[in-house]
């Protein structure tokens, strides 16, 4: 099986928990992997707030991912926003969609 996923908002969660959590194993968890080890370290980083122990839970969860490999992770995906040379100051949203305000004309 080949997928495509871009994360649309930075978090950590955003791939570890929806492509990867027991919860998500009828959902986005193609896999269907679900490891009670790692699905713990993704609870926990969902309920903290404190980002040094964030970084820590997930940080454990890439490695019990990395060792575990339920997929293998083959690109990264890039994503384009085409506009004429005359615009200025458009930017890439992370959330995918199309903001205007501080954009010109030259």
């Amino acid at each position: 099986m080949l997928i495509g996923w871009t994360g649309d908002n930075g978090d950590p969660d955003n791939w570890l928990g929806t492509l990867l959590g027991c919860d998500a194993v009828n959902g986005n968890n193609f896999g269907k992997w679900c490891y009670k080890p790692f699905d713990e370290l993704v609870q926990k980083g969902r309920q903290t707030s404190d980002q040094a122990q964030r970084t820590k839970y997930y940080m454990q969860a890439q490695q019990i991912f990395a060792q575990q490999l339920p997929f293998s992770p083959i690109a990264h995906s890039t994503v384009y926003q085409p506009v004429s040379k005359k615009v200025i100051d458009m930017r890439i949203e992370p959330l995918g969609y199309a903001r205007f305000d501080g954009v010109g004309m030259q």
